[in-house]
């Protein structure tokens, strides 16, 4: 221990980037592999709707955040749960609030961060006379008493509780499912469908099929985690690659879509950034 480095050192910096570096190379490499094993999907895109850079700049000028905000702050998300960032809450707000959409499916309801965001864009376009209904789904249960998931992340609630809190459960139902069986399931279109759930490459390639398949026309489909190209967007924080192995799959083998990265937002996200690693699929010809 007497000739440990010192934690704050130069050398322990690079040293920790090193390992970092070294594990996402191994983490690329298996996610290669398992995407690999993977037989070929056929995509139908043509529910698809198509979106461009001027569409994101229409949805980031409507109004509504600035009072809905402070609910977020109510609620108290810790920034260590790994749930979806402040910025990225917000641009999930303006998208909901651009889209209007009747029905909307989460994958991946986590500690609810994203969900509440959902939420409260559907409320107000409710009282403008545009009615929706969430449905969102989780490989675990997230409101499960006795299991406390959320507890296990550090949020002082869960997230039915939440929503109740600010008088938004009644827009939300939960279920407790694999991603694949639910979107294989019979259901009522979605015009938006969000997917956060499992980030691993094969997983992801399997459910956007899935998802084009309950999509409404014209509809909607979110990515979080879309690192364009596997590069890192945050400096010292390794990418995520699933999902961008994922849909550049998809590409090559002929998919009519391409995925539009969000980019920068007008507002901060993390890290002291405004990168956003929310990305639209949008349909091409």
């Amino acid at each position: 221990m007497g000739n440990q480095e010192p934690t704050d050192s130069p050398l322990h910096t690079v040293q920790s980037f090193a390992r970092k570096g070294l594990t996402a190379i191994k983490k690329r490499g298996i996610d290669r592999a398992s995407l690999a094993m993977v037989s070929r999907t056929p995509t139908d895109a043509s529910r698809l709707g198509r979106f461009d850079e001027g569409w994101l700049r229409s949805a980031w000028e409507l109004s509504g955040w600035d009072v809905d905000e402070g609910s977020f702050s109510s609620l108290e998300f810790p920034e260590s749960a790994l749930g979806v960032n402040p910025g990225d809450r917000r641009a999930l707000y303006q998208i909901v609030r651009r889209l209007q959409p009747r029905r909307i499916l989460e994958v991946g309801t986590h500690i609810g961060a994203s969900t509440v965001a959902l939420a409260l864009a559907a409320q107000r376009n409710a009282g403008e006379g545009h009615p929706c209904r969430i449905d969102t789904v989780d490989i675990d249960d997230v409101n499960h008493p006795s299991e406390g998931h959320w507890v296990r992340y550090g949020a002082p609630r869960s997230p039915v509780d939440n929503l109740r809190s600010l008088g938004l459960d009644g827009l939300v139902e939960f279920f407790a499912a694999d991603s694949r069986e639910w979107l294989g399931g019979s259901h009522e279109p979605y015009d938006l469908i969000f997917l956060d759930g499992n980030h691993n490459p094969d997983c992801v390639y399997r459910e956007v099929p899935l998802a084009l398949s309950v999509l409404a026309p014209g509809g909607t489909i979110m990515l979080h985690d879309f690192f364009p190209g596997g590069a890192p967007l945050w400096a010292g924080s390794p990418a995520i690659f699933g999902p961008w192995q994922a849909i550049s799959r998809h590409i090559r083998e002929g998919a009519k879509f391409h995925a539009l990265p969000l980019g920068i937002l007008p507002w901060p996200t993390k890290r002291g950034t405004n990168i956003t690693s929310l990305a639209i699929l949008t349909r091409v010809s």
